[in-house]
């Protein structure tokens, strides 16, 4: 796929890399018009290219800013509908938030349906959820600025739906307490190695 223009071309449309087996990520129409000054517009990535390279290496599609498309069900989403990681180049994860937390489910409870889970706080009457207006904004408990929803974390039980700190004054005080309690990062340590053992029995289990 070039990274111009978003088309599936053949290599041959493609320009080899001398001394090594790679081609240019641009193809020969789109580098012959950068060679004469003519940039090609943008274009924004389709679901089916999303798709297509999910989980290969190569050049990604560039999303227009402030959305992005889900590589998981292929719906065009906001930014903050997507957990942000810094290991990424991209800086997000590339499934959506919900995507991620039903893949969670599926993989902690191997040989159940998600849309089968028990739904917390079912008894509630739905009219009374849907007269009352979602915010957009909430004003965090710890350093008191005011940021958008993606910057907290949802929790089920907790009436408004959110936590109270963000995330970034929630992983400032999960990193002081790992640093001053020898006993909560042992206590950390064994939960990683116990979430990696259940992950893998459930992965073994379904294959």
């Amino acid at each position: 796929m070039c990274t111009d223009c978003g088309r599936t071309r053949p290599l041959t449309d493609y320009t080899p890399i001398k001394g090594t087996r790679y081609s240019h990520t641009r193809c020969k129409p789109c580098r012959a018009a950068r060679a004469r000054g003519i940039i090609p517009p943008y274009s924004p990535p389709t679901v089916d290219s999303v798709l297509r390279t999910r989980g290969k290496c190569g050049p990604k599609p560039k999303f227009p800013p402030g959305v992005r498309i889900c590589t998981e069900c292929g719906r065009t989403k906001d930014v903050a509908e997507f957990a942000p990681i810094a290991s990424s180049k991209s800086g997000y994860y590339g499934p959506c938030r919900a995507c991620r937390a039903r893949l969670a489910w599926q993989r902690n409870h191997p040989g159940r349906r998600y849309e089968d889970r028990p739904v917390r706080h079912a008894d509630r009457q739905p009219q009374q959820s849907e007269a009352k207006p979602i915010p957009s904004v909430r004003t965090c408990t710890e350093c008191g600025l005011v940021k958008a929803l993606g910057e907290f974390m949802p929790i089920a039980a907790c009436r408004s739906g959110w936590y109270g700190r963000c995330r970034v004054c929630r992983a400032k005080r999960a990193r002081e307490r790992y640093w001053a309690d020898p006993d909560e990062r042992e206590r950390q340590k064994a939960r990683v190695r116990r979430n990696g053992q259940r992950r893998k029995a459930a992965a073994a289990t379904s294959t």
